[in-house]
């Protein structure tokens, strides 16, 4: 008698634990974006990497002239020719590794700034949409079409992008 009634409790406080779980389960909707894809097609994205791709051809256009400059027969030249040759290639190598760095120090910018546009636009499909979470695709092996939100991020990332 003893075990059918503790049997009795132990069902019924699983039957309500599961009725329970299934209720949050109900309540929980998840979405997912593909980040990979937003980088691919975010307008913000292609313009700078335009701009930072001719930034970069002038520091390789500045390395060839560095090379040019090192490649020099100094043993020719005065010991005051030799120590100008230094100077201006030592100038040219600092101007090299300046502009290197800004150009670092910018795509460094430009991806806190995509990732905050990122942030922010899946913030407000999140609320919009009421989504308990919004997950890189990359943390999903299969997930519903439907909740596929990377189309809707891209749009409304472009439309707020102004060049």
């Amino acid at each position: 008698m003893k075990r059918l009634w503790m049997f009795s409790v132990l069902t019924a406080v699983c039957l309500v634990l599961t009725a329970q779980g299934a209720g949050v389960a109900a309540d929980l909707k998840i979405g997912y974006v593909n980040l990979a894809g937003v980088f691919e097609q975010y307008n913000k994205i292609a313009d700078a990497n335009e701009r930072l791709e001719k930034k970069k051809e002038q520091v390789r256009l500045q390395l060839e002239e560095l090379r040019q400059m090192q490649q020099q027969n100094v043993d020719q030249l005065s010991e005051k020719g030799r120590q100008e040759q230094r100077e201006k290639v030592s100038t040219k190598q600092e101007e090299v590794r300046a502009k290197t760095m800004e150009i670092r120090a910018e795509e460094e910018r430009i991806l806190r700034e995509v990732l905050q546009d990122i942030e922010t636009v899946t913030g407000e499909l999140r609320k919009k949409n009421e989504y308990s979470y919004i997950l890189d695709q990359r943390s999903i092996i299969v997930g519903p079409e439907e909740d596929n939100l990377t189309a809707q991020v891209v749009e409304m990332l472009n439309q707020r992008y102004k060049k």
